[in-house]
């Protein structure tokens, strides 16, 4: 019995019956995220601009955002960044980040991104209680890319 069940299972993973990562009942989803490009002002700020794309209109958040970029031979500045975006089939979007443990300067660095889709129902909660909410959608990118400085 074991042996049929691990065999049906294995079939419904490769044939894609289970459907896509992120998905439920054909919810939305987040793809495509890019990390395009990135440039430091004088201030050792990090402004980052990328894409992302989105199979339904929603409002998506930065869940996490960081950059990472080693300067000279021991030190890795690390600054976090976030924000919120309205987002409908390819849309862009941009974010600050500001270090933690120094300043950022011209040069390569790590950017990684992870998005997440704002909660939204199947069902109205106030006809039907046993409606399912919550975040349905979910994607990011990493990028290790130069830096630029600002104009």
């Amino acid at each position: 019995m074991r042996r049929i069940f691990a065999v049906a299972t294995a079939l419904v993973l490769v044939l894609g019956l289970a459907g896509p990562a992120g998905a439920y009942d054909g919810g939305p989803q987040i793809a495509y995220v890019t990390i395009g490009t990135a440039t430091v002002d004088r201030s050792g700020n990090v402004h980052i601009q990328g894409t992302l794309w989105c199979s339904q209109p929603m409002d998506v958040q930065i869940q996490w955002g960081q950059v990472e970029q080693v300067v000279g031979r021991t030190t890795t500045v690390r600054g976090g960044f976030g924000g919120w975006y309205p987002c409908n089939g390819t849309t862009p979007w941009e974010s600050w980040a500001r270090a933690e443990n120094g300043k950022f300067v011209p040069g390569w660095a790590t950017i990684s991104v992870q998005f997440e889709g704002a909660y939204w129902c199947d069902e109205d909660p106030n006809v039907n209680p046993n409606t399912y909410c919550g975040p349905h959608a979910w994607g990011g990118g990493q990028q290790y890319l130069k830096i630029g400085r600002a104009k």
